[in-house]
C-alpha cells in the first residue's frame, strides 16, 4: 500500500508540474522526454513491485499497473495536446519578433546613415575652421615670442644694471 500511495504522488506530482503555468513553451521538449522516460521508469518499477507483490495479490498488482498505464496515457495525451496548441503560437511570437528585430534593423540603418552625414558636415567644419584658425595663430605665436624677446632683453639690461651696482 505504500509502494502505491509513493507511486501515485510521483505521477501526481509530475503531472501537476507539467501543467503548472510556469511551464515555459519552448522548452516542451525537454520536460516532456523526461516525463515520458520517468513515467517508462515508474512503470517498470510498477512491473518489478507487481513481480515481488504477487504473493500478496495479482488482483491488486494488476489493477494498480492498468491504474498506471491508464494515467501515464491521459498524461501523456493532455502533453500532446498541450504541444499543438502552443505549436501556433510560438510560431506566430516567433514571427513577430522577427519582424520586430529587422523594422529595428532598419531603423538602426537610418539613424546610422543620418548620422555618418551630420559627422562628415562636423569634420569639414571643423577642418575649415582650422584652416583659418592656424593663420591667426601663428600672427599670434610670432608677437608673442617677439615680445618675450623683448621682456628678455629689459630683463638682460636690468639685470646687469643691479648686478653693477653691486659692491
Amino acid at each position: 500500500i505504500k509502494f502505491a500511495a509513493l507511486a501515485l504522488t510521483l505521477l501526481l506530482a509530475q503531472w501537476i508540474a507539467l501543467v503548472s503555468p510556469s511551464f515555459y513553451p519552448p522548452l516542451l521538449c525537454t520536460p516532456r522526454m523526461k516525463l515520458s522516460k520517468s513515467f517508462d521508469k515508474l512503470h517498470e518499477y510498477a512491473q518489478t513491485a507487481s513481480q515481488t507483490l504477487a504473493p500478496y495479490g495479482d488482483a491488486f498488482s494488476t489493477q494498480f499497473l492498468d491504474t498506471s498505464k491508464q494515467v501515464y496515457q491521459m498524461v501523456m495525451a493532455d502533453v500532446e495536446d498541450l504541444h499543438t496548441q502552443l505549436e501556433p503560437k510560438r510560431k506566430k511570437l516567433q514571427q513577430v519578433l522577427q519582424e520586430y528585430v529587422s523594422k529595428r534593423h532598419e531603423d538602426m540603418d537610418t539613424l546610422r546613415a543620418k548620422l555618418q552625414t551630420l559627422v562628415d558636415e562636423m569634420r569639414a567644419k571643423v577642418e575649415e575652421t582650422k584652416s583659418k584658425l592656424i593663420p591667426i595663430v601663428e600672427v599670434y605665436k610670432e608677437q608673442l615670442v617677439k615680445s618675450i624677446g623683448e621682456v628678455n632683453e629689459v630683463a638682460g639690461s636690468w639685470t646687469s644694471k643691479i648686478q653693477s651696482s653691486r659692491p
